[in-house]
């Protein structure tokens, strides 16, 4: 029977911590990151069944997962920014190709040997095509028109998914400026009250005291 109160009394709890995360957000962002709430009077979000600190504990747990998504997205961020230099000069050099082979010109560059040894070559631009790493130790052969498609697809992709990750920063930053609110008003909320307890405990103590001398 003990064990059994235990377990109800962990379900509970599991229970009061699943609907607290629920209270504690409203919506999702298209992403689906969800938003948090901001607490106009702390007093009317406290409940018997919701004390200050288990208020706290929540939109810490809360605040913990934003500042992990920021510092996450701010990685992914960071690499896809990396991408764009290439996939741009990638594209110069192919235009470059097909303008050099329609101006009957030759096509002169610095072979890279190694590290710190490079070679002239002639690149032959009879053949119309280029080949392009894809991921994955794995390069592909592309017509010219091909290939111009692939990469500007991409880099539009890429600026894209940047200004997405840029959007999703700027909206998690917001909701943790607005969960480190929720927490400060609560802590002083919290002093607040044990400031009046302390107060009505005094001034019962010395209506105690003066009801004791009066007796006397």
């Amino acid at each position: 029977m003990a064990e059994a109160s235990v377990a109800a009394a962990a379900d509970v709890k599991a229970t009061d911590n699943v609907n607290l995360r629920m209270l504690i957000t409203n919506g999702k962002n298209p992403r689906g990151i969800p938003s948090t709430i901001f607490l106009e009077k702390v007093e009317d979000f406290l409940t018997e069944n919701i004390s200050v600190e288990s208020a706290l504990g929540a939109f810490n747990e809360l605040y913990s997962k934003y500042k992990y998504m920021e510092t996450q997205f701010e990685k992914s961020k960071s690499v896809y920014k990396s991408k764009v230099p290439e996939i741009e000069q990638t594209l110069e050099l192919i235009k470059a190709m097909i303008k050099t082979e329609d101006d009957g010109e030759e096509l002169l560059t610095n072979y890279n040997l190694c590290d710190t040894i490079y070679a002239k070559a002639k690149v032959d631009l009879s053949a119309g095509v280029v080949y392009l790493w894809i991921g994955a130790s794995t390069m592909v052969e592309y017509t010219y028109a091909e290939a111009l498609d692939l990469l500007e697809k991409q880099l539009e992709q890429t600026h894209l998914k940047i200004n997405e990750l840029q959007e999703d920063l700027y909206y998690i930053r917001g909701n943790a400026i607005t969960v480190e609110v929720n927490m400060a008003r609560l802590f002083n909320h919290s002093v607040k009250q044990r400031k009046i307890r302390e107060a009505a405990a005094a001034a019962a103590g010395e209506a105690t005291a003066t009801a004791a001398a009066v007796a006397k």
